[in-house]
């Protein structure tokens, strides 16, 4: 936690078929504090998901995160 942080960080991930992050991006950050959201975004990009299947074939997705302090 941040102190003295206030607000909601929203960041948009691309995600591949193979689980991984290939891009990101800031949508809102309520804190005011750049390098707070440039914190979320890296933790974010190192992430790793189970690949999305649909009608038995691995697909790319978006996934929403948010944060607030």
């Amino acid at each position: 936690m941040q102190p003295g942080a206030h607000g909601a960080i929203f960041i948009e991930a691309n995600v591949n078929d193979q689980g991984e992050v290939t891009s990101t991006t800031v949508v809102v950050n309520e804190t005011g504090r750049a390098a707070l959201a440039a914190q979320n975004e890296a933790a974010l990009r190192a992430a790793r998901f189970y690949p999305v299947v649909q009608k038995g074939k691995r697909v790319p997705f978006i996934y929403d995160y948010r944060v607030t302090y």
